[in-house]
């Protein structure tokens, strides 16, 4: 005979139906506006450096990957927060996959602020070191553009996949628990 291992039956949360349908189309609604703002942050910070500098990135590659690192952290976090939706079989919750969701997250939102920062000093140091007279400005708001949409996102994210108590009492037309 054979001993097969364990598997454990996935665990289930029963969730309000409001809620479940606030996630599936939530986590649509936030993801595609984390992936527009992002882009837009991309598309404004290239417009204002091309008018000042004459170029969209003009720090050179080393400038250029300094610069697009951010959103693409940010692009990061919205494709998790798209992905909420797998975390819902009907309405229940499915924990050991909004666990590894919520975990992405967290590493999403750690890698947009440090991705972030790092960004922001290297564009600094590169700017110093050029000679440049221009102040930093646009930069700095570029870069609190970044982590406002991180942030958002983290926030969006970690609501869908760990609802408080006090949300799902919110959105139940009955007792849930």
């Amino acid at each position: 005979m054979q001993a097969y291992p364990y598997h454990p039956a996935p665990q289930f949360v029963p969730l309000p139906p409001q809620f479940a349908s606030r996630v599936r189309w939530g986590s649509i609604l936030a993801g595609t506006s984390l992936i527009v703002g992002a882009l837009l942050f991309v598309g404004i910070s290239a417009f204002f450096n091309h008018l000042r500098a004459h170029s969209a990135f003009p720090l050179g590659p080393l400038g250029t990957v300094a610069q697009l690192v951010p959103p693409l952290c940010v692009i990061a976090t919205s494709v998790v927060v798209l992905t909420c939706r797998r975390c819902l079989r009907g309405d229940y919750l499915v924990v050991a996959t909004a666990r590894s969701t919520r975990n992405a997250l967290i590493g999403c939102f750690g890698g947009t602020v440090l991705g972030t920062f790092a960004a922001f000093v290297v564009i600094a140091l590169l700017h110093v070191s050029s000679g440049a007279r221009t102040t930093l400005t646009p930069e700095m708001i570029v870069t609190f553009g970044y982590l406002a949409l991180g942030t958002m996102g983290f926030a969006v994210g970690h609501f869908y996949v760990r609802p408080s108590q006090r949300t799902l009492q919110k959105f139940a037309d009955r007792p849930v628990w």
